[in-house]
Protein backbone atom coordinates (compact mmCIF):
# COMPACT_ATOMS: atom_id res chain seq x y z
CA UNK A 1 0.00 0.00 0.00
CA UNK A 2 1.30 2.97 -1.03
CA UNK A 3 1.38 5.39 2.00
CA UNK A 4 0.33 9.39 0.76
CA UNK A 5 3.73 11.30 1.54
CA UNK A 6 4.86 9.13 -1.22
CA UNK A 7 2.79 10.01 -3.92
CA UNK A 8 3.34 13.04 -5.67
CA UNK A 9 1.53 16.26 -5.07
CA UNK A 10 -1.48 16.36 -7.79
CA UNK A 11 -0.51 19.98 -8.48
CA UNK A 12 3.45 18.94 -10.02
CA UNK A 13 1.15 16.14 -11.81
CA UNK A 14 -1.79 16.00 -14.93
CA UNK A 15 -5.13 15.48 -13.55
CA UNK A 16 -4.29 11.30 -15.28
CA UNK A 17 -1.71 10.77 -12.88
CA UNK A 18 -3.49 12.06 -9.79
CA UNK A 19 -5.42 8.55 -9.79
CA UNK A 20 -6.03 7.40 -12.67
CA UNK A 21 -8.94 8.68 -13.67
CA UNK A 22 -9.74 11.65 -16.25
CA UNK A 23 -12.76 12.71 -17.04
CA UNK A 24 -13.12 12.50 -21.29
CA UNK A 25 -13.95 16.41 -21.39
CA UNK A 26 -11.71 18.30 -19.13
CA UNK A 27 -8.09 19.00 -20.77
CA UNK A 28 -4.72 18.19 -19.22
CA UNK A 29 -3.50 21.23 -17.37
CA UNK A 30 -0.47 22.51 -18.46
CA UNK A 31 2.04 22.00 -15.27
CA UNK A 32 4.58 19.31 -15.44
CA UNK A 33 6.53 18.10 -12.06
CA UNK A 34 9.55 20.74 -12.99
CA UNK A 35 7.59 23.12 -14.03
CA UNK A 36 6.48 25.16 -10.75
CA UNK A 37 10.18 24.94 -9.74
CA UNK A 38 10.93 27.18 -12.66
CA UNK A 39 9.27 29.62 -11.52
CA UNK A 40 11.73 30.61 -9.05
CA UNK A 41 13.55 32.06 -12.19
CA UNK A 42 10.59 34.85 -11.83
CA UNK A 43 10.65 37.89 -9.84
CA UNK A 44 9.15 36.56 -5.96
CA UNK A 45 6.39 39.13 -7.08
CA UNK A 46 5.06 36.95 -10.43
CA UNK A 47 5.58 34.02 -8.72
CA UNK A 48 3.16 34.51 -6.40
CA UNK A 49 0.44 35.41 -8.75
CA UNK A 50 1.78 32.22 -11.13
CA UNK A 51 1.53 30.53 -8.32
CA UNK A 52 -1.43 31.38 -7.19
CA UNK A 53 -3.15 30.72 -10.47
CA UNK A 54 -1.58 27.55 -10.72
CA UNK A 55 -3.18 26.45 -7.55
CA UNK A 56 -6.28 28.25 -8.25
CA UNK A 57 -6.69 26.80 -11.61
CA UNK A 58 -6.12 22.74 -10.47
CA UNK A 59 -8.68 23.19 -7.12
CA UNK A 60 -11.20 24.51 -9.08
CA UNK A 61 -11.54 21.80 -11.47
CA UNK A 62 -11.47 19.36 -7.99
CA UNK A 63 -14.95 18.12 -7.92
CA UNK A 64 -14.05 16.58 -11.47
CA UNK A 65 -11.33 14.53 -9.68
CA UNK A 66 -11.80 11.52 -8.14
CA UNK A 67 -10.23 12.42 -4.77
CA UNK A 68 -11.06 16.58 -4.55
CA UNK A 69 -9.73 15.89 -0.69
CA UNK A 70 -6.36 15.17 -2.04
CA UNK A 71 -6.33 17.80 -4.29
CA UNK A 72 -7.01 20.59 -1.65
CA UNK A 73 -4.66 18.39 0.61
CA UNK A 74 -1.80 19.08 -2.10
CA UNK A 75 -2.71 22.54 -2.58
CA UNK A 76 -2.05 23.40 1.15
CA UNK A 77 1.22 21.41 0.52
CA UNK A 78 2.08 23.55 -2.83
CA UNK A 79 1.58 26.66 -0.83
CA UNK A 80 4.50 25.62 1.37
CA UNK A 81 6.40 24.22 -1.02
CA UNK A 82 6.59 27.22 -3.96
CA UNK A 83 4.08 29.95 -2.77
CA UNK A 84 5.69 30.17 0.98
CA UNK A 85 9.41 30.76 -0.21
CA UNK A 86 8.17 32.96 -2.50
CA UNK A 87 6.74 35.51 -0.19
CA UNK A 88 9.71 34.72 2.29
CA UNK A 89 11.66 36.25 -0.25
CA UNK A 90 9.50 39.15 -1.65
CA UNK A 91 9.20 39.45 2.01
CA UNK A 92 13.44 39.90 2.89
CA UNK A 93 13.29 42.28 -0.33
CA UNK A 94 10.89 44.66 1.10
CA UNK A 95 12.63 44.52 4.61
CA UNK A 96 15.98 45.37 3.43
CA UNK A 97 14.82 47.67 0.98
CA UNK A 98 13.17 50.02 3.80
CA UNK A 99 16.05 49.23 6.22
CA UNK A 100 18.17 50.25 3.59
CA UNK A 101 15.99 53.93 3.81
CA UNK A 102 16.25 54.30 7.43
CA UNK A 103 13.80 51.58 8.73
CA UNK A 104 14.84 50.37 12.21
CA UNK A 105 13.87 47.28 13.69
CA UNK A 106 10.66 48.56 15.71
CA UNK A 107 9.58 49.85 12.07
CA UNK A 108 10.16 46.83 10.87
CA UNK A 109 8.01 44.82 13.69
CA UNK A 110 5.63 47.13 13.48
CA UNK A 111 4.90 47.00 10.02
CA UNK A 112 5.18 42.79 9.64
CA UNK A 113 3.12 42.63 13.00
CA UNK A 114 6.40 41.31 15.06
CA UNK A 115 8.19 42.54 18.25
CA UNK A 116 11.37 43.82 17.79
CA UNK A 117 13.07 40.69 18.96
CA UNK A 118 11.19 38.74 16.37
CA UNK A 119 11.83 41.43 13.59
CA UNK A 120 16.11 40.56 14.97
CA UNK A 121 15.10 37.18 14.45
CA UNK A 122 13.37 36.96 11.19
CA UNK A 123 16.15 39.57 9.52
CA UNK A 124 19.25 38.47 11.71
CA UNK A 125 21.95 40.22 8.74
CA UNK A 126 20.58 43.47 8.18
CA UNK A 127 22.55 45.13 11.31
CA UNK A 128 25.91 45.12 9.74
CA UNK A 129 29.47 45.70 11.79
CA UNK A 130 29.57 49.50 9.86
CA UNK A 131 27.90 52.44 11.13
CA UNK A 132 27.86 56.45 9.65
CA UNK A 133 27.00 59.30 11.48
CA UNK A 134 24.33 60.78 9.82
CA UNK A 135 22.81 64.52 10.38
CA UNK A 136 19.17 65.25 9.39
CA UNK A 137 17.96 69.25 9.40
CA UNK A 138 15.59 71.43 7.49
CA UNK A 139 16.42 73.90 5.20
CA UNK A 140 17.11 76.42 7.36
CA UNK A 141 19.01 78.49 9.83
CA UNK A 142 18.46 79.48 13.33
CA UNK A 143 20.37 81.09 15.84
CA UNK A 144 22.71 78.67 18.59
CA UNK A 145 22.49 78.01 21.55
CA UNK A 146 23.49 80.37 24.09
CA UNK A 147 27.22 80.30 24.72
CA UNK A 148 27.82 78.10 21.01
CA UNK A 149 30.60 80.41 19.33
CA UNK A 150 29.21 79.51 16.36
CA UNK A 151 26.16 82.06 16.64
CA UNK A 152 24.10 80.57 13.56
CA UNK A 153 24.00 77.15 12.91
CA UNK A 154 21.76 75.17 10.52
CA UNK A 155 22.35 75.73 6.47
CA UNK A 156 24.56 79.10 6.79
CA UNK A 157 26.27 77.91 3.96
CA UNK A 158 29.76 79.46 2.89
CA UNK A 159 33.01 78.55 4.88
CA UNK A 160 31.06 78.34 7.74
CA UNK A 161 28.91 75.17 7.41
CA UNK A 162 31.41 72.77 8.24
CA UNK A 163 31.43 73.83 11.70
CA UNK A 164 27.72 73.85 11.67
CA UNK A 165 27.88 70.19 9.76
CA UNK A 166 29.97 68.82 12.78
CA UNK A 167 28.81 69.55 16.51
CA UNK A 168 27.37 69.48 18.83
CA UNK A 169 26.06 65.97 18.92
CA UNK A 170 25.65 63.48 21.01
CA UNK A 171 27.71 60.36 19.93
CA UNK A 172 28.02 57.69 21.54
CA UNK A 173 31.69 55.65 22.08
CA UNK A 174 31.20 52.35 19.55
CA UNK A 175 29.87 55.38 17.26
CA UNK A 176 32.89 57.26 17.11
CA UNK A 177 35.24 53.97 17.50
CA UNK A 178 33.58 52.69 14.04
CA UNK A 179 32.43 55.98 11.96
CA UNK A 180 33.90 56.13 9.12
CA UNK A 181 31.55 59.00 7.35
CA UNK A 182 29.10 62.04 8.45
CA UNK A 183 26.07 62.39 6.46
CA UNK A 184 24.60 66.02 6.35
CA UNK A 185 20.50 65.13 5.31
CA UNK A 186 18.70 68.35 4.31
CA UNK A 187 14.91 68.16 3.63
CA UNK A 188 15.11 64.15 3.56
CA UNK A 189 18.09 64.41 0.61
CA UNK A 190 21.75 64.02 1.49
CA UNK A 191 23.63 66.80 0.21
CA UNK A 192 27.28 66.86 1.46
CA UNK A 193 29.33 63.81 3.41
CA UNK A 194 32.33 64.13 5.03
CA UNK A 195 35.21 61.28 5.62
CA UNK A 196 35.94 61.38 9.74
CA UNK A 197 39.29 61.51 11.36
CA UNK A 198 38.82 58.75 13.50
CA UNK A 199 41.27 60.46 15.77
CA UNK A 200 40.05 64.16 15.62
CA UNK A 201 36.68 63.90 17.74
CA UNK A 202 36.54 66.72 20.27
CA UNK A 203 34.45 66.68 23.44
CA UNK A 204 32.54 69.76 24.31
CA UNK A 205 34.16 70.87 27.84
CA UNK A 206 30.94 71.68 29.14
CA UNK A 207 28.65 69.06 28.26
CA UNK A 208 30.93 65.80 28.18
CA UNK A 209 28.21 63.77 26.52
CA UNK A 210 28.35 65.87 23.49
CA UNK A 211 31.02 65.43 20.55
CA UNK A 212 31.96 67.17 17.48
CA UNK A 213 33.58 65.41 14.54
CA UNK A 214 36.79 66.06 12.13
CA UNK A 215 37.10 66.21 8.32
CA UNK A 216 39.82 64.87 6.97
CA UNK A 217 41.08 68.06 4.65
CA UNK A 218 38.33 69.73 6.47
CA UNK A 219 35.62 69.77 3.65
CA UNK A 220 33.06 67.43 2.14
CA UNK A 221 33.78 64.87 -0.28
CA UNK A 222 33.34 65.35 -3.94
CA UNK A 223 30.38 63.96 -5.84
CA UNK A 224 32.43 61.49 -7.55
CA UNK A 225 34.39 60.22 -4.62
CA UNK A 226 31.44 59.53 -2.59
CA UNK A 227 29.59 57.79 -5.90
CA UNK A 228 32.40 55.43 -5.39
CA UNK A 229 32.05 54.37 -2.03
CA UNK A 230 28.35 53.67 -2.37
CA UNK A 231 28.54 51.98 -5.68
CA UNK A 232 31.88 49.93 -2.92
CA UNK A 233 28.47 49.40 -0.32
CA UNK A 234 31.00 51.46 1.62
CA UNK A 235 28.70 53.57 2.24
CA UNK A 236 24.67 53.53 2.36
CA UNK A 237 24.11 56.54 0.73
CA UNK A 238 25.22 59.07 -2.30
CA UNK A 239 24.61 62.32 -2.66
CA UNK A 240 21.29 63.80 -4.15
CA UNK A 241 19.78 60.32 -3.02
CA UNK A 242 16.93 60.02 -0.35
CA UNK A 243 17.55 60.02 3.59
CA UNK A 244 14.40 59.94 5.75
CA UNK A 245 14.54 62.11 8.90
CA UNK A 246 13.71 59.91 11.88
CA UNK A 247 12.45 61.19 15.24
CA UNK A 248 14.29 62.07 18.12
CA UNK A 249 16.30 64.56 17.00
CA UNK A 250 19.11 65.37 13.82
CA UNK A 251 21.43 63.27 15.18
CA UNK A 252 21.12 59.46 14.80
CA UNK A 253 23.73 56.25 13.81
CA UNK A 254 22.73 54.43 10.89
CA UNK A 255 24.26 50.97 11.19
CA UNK A 256 24.80 48.80 7.96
Amino acid sequence: MTRDRDRQPPLTQSLRDIGGYKPPKVPTLHYTHAEPWALAEDPPAVRIRKSLEMILEHTARSDLDNDPCRTHLSALAELRQILRPAVDNFEYQLADAAFAHGATYNDLAEAADLTPQGARSRWPDFVGDQVVVVISRRDRRHRAVPGDSRGMVGEVGGSAQYDSDRGWWRIGADVRRKARYAVIAVDETVRRVYEIDPDGWIQDPSEPRLWQFSAIGGQPLDYRDVRVLWDADDLPFVIGGPCPTKPGGAYRPHRF
